[in-house]
């Protein structure tokens, strides 16, 4: 028996066009196209899982170092009754999907309590690409090995990094978004904001301010949120600012008015903006930003983009 008419035999040949092929000793191409279609589905399927999982663990990486965050900028209060930012940040944590056990963990490392995974600590780093100024804010366990790694994406996009680089340009504020249900008056609502304590706020016609990538935080220069985990209300909503430690008092203050106030949280406001009209550079800054969105000790990416 011929290798052909053995192969025939064993596979089944007389059963369908494709099996005959194979005894003829032709090209198996309806054979290979339907191995390939079932591969490359299956594959697509696997790329398609591993990348969801791959961003629902940044997501998670994120929101853990926004709650571990808001524990050390609450005063080292790990209780969400008495520490509002910690408050805020498990509220935009629950929104994202975060299991209750990594915002757990999260407070419990926040707190020193985790030493398998060593002591958070809060660092700032300061660049810059041409006139585009940047604070990134990280939460790690390892100085030596984030310094190194932001350092080395301000150099590969064509920017540097060092101290006092941008602070100067940029002012801490707190920051909520009041929304404007349907028959609200928006001025209305800045009237309310401005006796509550706020010092400023944008109405919903005006120039929306930069954004921000990360963040809650996510997102953008990060003035409003609009990243993972961020609450982004499909209702037009008051953009509202205040002094940092007003923001508990402003907000619960807007909220007893009856006022639903979204992502309160502190951000890093620009005091000016810079217009990027070249694509390329554009398209450079915007690669930048991904890379340090991406980085698991990025809790924060904020820039004076306009």
């Amino acid at each position: 028996m011929s290798f052909a008419a053995a192969v025939a035999a064993r596979c089944g040949a007389g059963r369908g066009g494709a099996w005959r092929s194979i005894a003829a000793g032709q090209p198996t191409a309806r054979l290979a196209t339907r191995g390939m279609a079932g591969h490359s589905k299956w594959a697509n399927i696997k790329h398609k899982k591993a990348k969801n999982d791959a961003q629902k663990m940044a997501t998670n990486t994120r929101m853990a170092r926004t709650v571990a965050t808001a524990v050390r900028v609450g005063g080292m209060d790990p209780d969400p009754a008495s520490n509002y930012h910690l408050d805020a940040a498990i509220r935009r944590a629950h929104k994202a999907d975060v299991p209750k056990s990594v915002i757990e963990r999260a407070i419990k490392n926040a707190m020193g309590g985790d030493q398998a995974h060593g002591a958070l600590e809060e660092v700032v780093y300061e660049g810059a690409v041409g006139p585009v100024l940047f604070i990134v804010e990280a939460l790690t366990d390892n100085r030596k090995r984030t310094a190194p790694q932001v350092r080395h994406l301000f150099s590969k996009y064509e920017g540097r990094m060092d101290a006092n680089l941008a602070s100067f340009s940029f002012e801490t504020r707190g920051y909520m978004e009041a929304e404007l249900k349907e028959g609200s008056d928006s001025e209305d609502i800045a009237t309310i904001a401005l006796e509550a304590g706020a010092t400023d706020f944008e109405l919903p016609e005006e120039v929306e301010p930069p954004v921000n990538t990360a963040s809650a935080a996510g997102a953008q220069g990060e003035s409003p949120p609009t990243g993972e985990g961020a609450e982004a209300p499909d209702a037009p909503h008051v953009k509202v600012y205040c002094d940092p430690k007003e923001l508990f008092v402003v907000a619960k203050a807007m909220k007893q008015a009856g006022i639903t106030v979204h992502n309160e949280q502190i951000i890093k406001f620009p005091t000016q903006t810079v217009q990027v009209e070249d694509e390329e550079t554009a398209e450079r800054l915007h690669k930048l930003i991904e890379a340090l969105d991406e980085n698991e000790d990025v809790a924060h990416v904020w820039h004076n983009i306009a």
